[in-house]
C-alpha cells in the first residue's frame, strides 16, 4: 500500500531511519509482546493527576503552535492503503486494540471521556506492535521537521466502539495545559482504521484559540470527511475540531450501494486470537505527533 501521493510506501518512507524495522504486513513481529509495559500519558478528565504544566515556559508561534524547525505538512492527508495488514493477523491486531482501550463513557454530554493515552518518545524503542506502528507514523510525518528528540514523540491510543456510537466533536490537546487556561494542540493528529464500520472521521476548519474559553463559536467554511477502511491512514492539523458522527455512515453505503464489511467472508485466524466477530465494531488507532 502507498503511504504518500508520490507512490512511496511505508517501507520506503521509513527505511531511511536506521532504527526502523518495518516490513509491511508483519504486525506479528512484536505483536502483543510488551503490551503490559507501554507507558501511559494521562488525558481527558484525569490529566491533572499525573502531569503538570508550567505556563511560564509557554512559547508559541503566530499559528499558536509550539515552534519547530524545518517543515511539516499540516494539510488534510489521506492514504487509502497505508498499512498492510495480513488478514490472518487482523483479529490479533483488534484483540490487542481491545486490551489497551481505556477510554470510558463520559459522565455527561458536556464532559470529556476519561482514560489514558500512551506515549512513545522519539528517542525510545517501541515495546509492542502497536507502539511500533505509532512510532513509524510519527517518523513518517516528522521526517522534514527539526525538533528536540527528548521532548518529542507519539501520543497514541485506540477507540474500540460500537459502529452505532458517535465520537463526539472535540479538539485534541494537552489537558494539563488546559487546566492552566491554555490550549496546546499536537502538531498533527492522525487516524488509522482497523475496521470498515461506523461513522467517518469529519474534520472541521475551526480552531479554539490559545486561551481556554467557556464557549467557542464561529463560522466553518470547510470540512474534510474520511471514511473507514482497513489499513487506511489520514492526518490533519492537530488544532482542528473533529469527530465521527455515526449517522453519516449510512450516507456512504446508500449512495454507493457497496457490500458492507460484515457481509464479507470471515478471515482466517492466526494463533490464539479470538474468533469472536468484530464486524459490529469501529476500531481506530489514533496517533498525535508532538514536537
Amino acid at each position: 500500500g502507498n503511504f504518500s501521493s508520490s507512490d512511496h510506501s511505508i517501507q520506503e518512507a521509513i527505511d531511511s531511519d536506521e532504527e526502523s524495522e518495518y516490513r509491511g504486513s508483519s504486525y506479528d513481529e512484536l505483536g502483543s509482546r510488551g503490551l503490559n509495559n507501554v507507558p501511559s500519558k494521562a488525558s481527558g478528565e484525569e490529566s491533572g493527576e499525573n502531569f503538570s504544566f508550567d505556563s511560564s515556559e509557554l512559547f508559541v508561534d503566530d499559528s499558536h503552535r509550539i515552534p519547530i524547525g524545518g517543515t511539516m505538512d499540516y494539510s488534510f492527508q489521506s492514504f487509502p492503503e497505508a498499512v498492510k495488514i495480513d488478514p490472518r493477523n487482523l483479529r490479533c491486531l483488534i484483540a490487542d486494540a481491545k486490551k489497551v482501550f481505556r477510554v470510558k463513557e463520559a459522565k455527561n454530554e458536556s464532559s470529556l471521556s476519561s482514560g489514558d493515552t500512551y506515549w512513545v518518545g522519539a528517542d525510545s524503542k517501541p515495546c509492542c506492535g502497536l507502539e511500533k506502528l505509532a512510532k513509524q507514523i510519527f517518523q513518517f510525518h516528522s521526517k522534514t521537521a527539526k525538533y528536540e528528540l527528548s521532548k518529542s514523540g507519539a501520543e497514541w491510543w485506540v477507540q474500540v466502539v460500537d459502529k452505532g456510537d458517535d465520537i463526539g466533536w472535540h479538539w485534541d490537546k494537552d489537558y494539563s495545559a488546559e487546566a492552566t487556561g491554555y490550549n496546546i494542540h499536537p502538531h498533527l493528529a492522525t487516524v488509522t482504521y482497523f475496521s470498515e464500520e461506523g461513522g467517518p472521521t469529519v474534520v472541521l476548519d475551526h480552531c479554539d484559540g490559545i486561551e481556554v474559553k467557556r464557549h467557542v463559536e464561529g463560522d466553518i467554511s470547510k470540512c474534510w470527511v474520511s471514511r473507514p477502511k482497513i489499513g487506511k491512514h489520514m492526518a490533519f492539523d492537530g488544532k482542528l475540531l473533529h469527530g465521527a458522527p455515526s449517522s453519516m455512515a449510512k450516507v456512504f453505503y446508500k449512495q454507493r450501494g457497496e457490500k458492507r464489511a460484515r457481509e464479507a467472508e470471515p478471515s482466517e485466524t492466526n494463533g490464539n486470537c479470538s474468533n469472536e466477530s468484530d464486524h459490529s465494531l469501529r476500531v481506530t488507532f489514533l496517533v498525535n505527533v508532538w514536537l
